[in-house]
């Protein structure tokens, strides 16, 4: 009985220091810390798995050979990346400059066990060379532009280690709303950065060449559904 309780104190020991591991490396909190497989050792085959089996489920990122649970945005923030995307599409049927995606599928390889799911992102079509997007599960091109939402759930380190990721594998702008505070940052690089309010206009003649959006433009059309 002794080494029974023995081995099982180790076993939740040795699970708590792997948790916290993950919680140090990916600044994930440790309730979105999917326990099977054990963190450390999930693939992809996982993660496809895991979403196949519990459609309802948060969506899942693979970090660190660990499940993780995205964060979710929450409903009255769900608005801002759905607004988004109507915005970045009207002008993509102008312009023809790429691709949006939007949601808890579309999954980005950066590295080789980290699979990430941008809230918003954009594609530019220039970067494939028949002007199309291959018809994979996963894209193994990073994003020109990543989108994320800020909710309560979400910890500052989390973002800077996504943000990371991204932007060693070829990403080359991030923006980060915080609906709350009302404020836009968008990254250039890992440490050049410029921070927009509500009375700022999105500029972003790099990566969307002649897009232009009024923050408080978006704000309204995300608000729209409550303030009517």
């Amino acid at each position: 009985m002794t080494t029974a309780m023995q081995q099982t104190s180790l076993m939740e020991s040795t699970l708590s220091s792997a948790v916290q591991d993950v919680v140090t490396s990916t600044g994930v909190p440790a309730s979105r810390i999917r326990l099977h497989p054990l963190p450390g050792t999930a693939r992809l085959a996982d993660l496809l798995d895991d979403q196949n089996r519990n459609p309802t489920s948060p969506p899942l990122e693979l970090v660190d050979r660990t499940l993780v649970e995205k964060a979710s945005m929450g409903f009255p923030e769900s608005f801002f990346s759905t607004s988004l995307v109507y915005f970045l599409m009207a002008y993509l049927q102008e312009t023809r400059l790429g691709f949006v995606t939007s949601g808890g599928d579309a999954y980005y390889k950066l590295g080789t066990e980290t699979f990430r799911i941008p809230d918003v992102s954009f594609l530019a079509r220039n970067r494939f060379p028949d002007g199309k997007l291959p018809r994979s599960q996963i894209c193994e091109v990073a994003p020109d532009l990543v989108v994320e939402i800020l909710s309560p759930a979400n910890t500052v380190a989390e973002i800077q280690r996504k943000r990371r990721e991204f932007f060693q594998q070829g990403t080359r702008e991030f923006w980060t709303l915080d609906p709350r505070k009302q404020v836009l940052v968008i990254h250039s690089s890992e440490t050049v950065f410029r921070t927009l309010g509500l009375d700022d206009v999105i500029v972003s003649d790099e990566v969307l060449p002649g897009f232009r959006l009024t923050m408080q433009g978006w704000f309204a059309a995300a608000q729209e559904p409550f303030d009517g």
